[in-house]
């Protein structure tokens, strides 16, 4: 009788458990997940046409403030999870100096929203290929998370990068992240490793950049543009 009331509890907690997290069915698998807590929204979207799995390297886009401490511990655990799933650090001056590089590599922007009366946070990734015809960021892979939670700090906002990038399915004999994991043939790794030593000697021997002895007057107060392979 003792034994058969322990399996209760047991079970009781369990449920507990599945009833405060989240299912989700992820739309390009039709695989179910048991997420960390009851998020208000959990969405991805994606480009059947252009897997995540089949790129390699990784280039973060710049941050809008630099200064944002928060926006570094985001960008940092997006990083840190980003190569646990396979995928390689690759930098703009890198990407720049090897086009080799581009087609191989995706882009990745975060934003983050937190509100003090709700006591929310709101998560967002979005992945871009770099289309060098047209010179332009396209978007083909996006995840936006909303859920409980305040401040923006390591332990509110890390179970949800855990959900995307580590968490499996609960489907029988099924295996996969929401986030996936790299899946390029060895040989296509290997080839984009000798274009990254390519890209670092090319950087480390090119010249300095020359001084610029006054800054260029802007009469117009506008934004100045320069136009690169990310198309920005």
């Amino acid at each position: 009788m003792k034994l058969l009331r322990v399996c209760a509890l047991a079970l009781g907690a369990v449920l507990a458990a599945l009833l405060a997290a989240c299912v989700h069915v992820e739309p390009a698998t039709g695989y179910t997940y048991f997420l960390h807590t009851d998020y208000e929204l959990f969405h991805t979207s994606d480009d059947p046409a252009r897997p995540v799995s089949n790129f390699i390297g990784y280039c973060m886009l710049p941050m809008e403030d630099p200064n944002d401490t928060r926006a570094v511990m985001v960008r940092e655990l997006a990083e840190q999870y980003l190569r646990s799933n396979g995928y390689i650090r690759v930098t703009r001056e890198e990407l720049l100096a090897e086009p080799r590089l581009i087609p191989h590599t995706f882009l990745v922007g975060l934003g983050y929203v937190e509100s003090f009366a709700y006591e929310t946070i709101q998560l967002q990734m979005n992945l871009y290929y770099v289309d060098q015809e047209k010179r332009a960021n396209v978007p083909f892979w996006s995840w936006k998370a909303k859920f409980g939670g305040y401040p923006v700090t390591r332990r509110t906002v890390e179970p949800a990068f855990r959900d995307v990038f580590v968490r499996e399915p609960v489907d029988w004999n099924k295996h996969g992240t929401i986030f996936p994991r790299r899946g390029a043939p060895a040989s296509a790794v290997t080839w984009f490793y000798e274009y990254l030593a390519a890209a670092r000697l090319a950087m480390r021997s090119a010249p300095p950049p020359a001084p610029v002895d006054t800054p260029v007057e802007n009469q117009y107060n506008d934004t100045a543009i320069t136009i690169d392979p990310f198309g920005r």
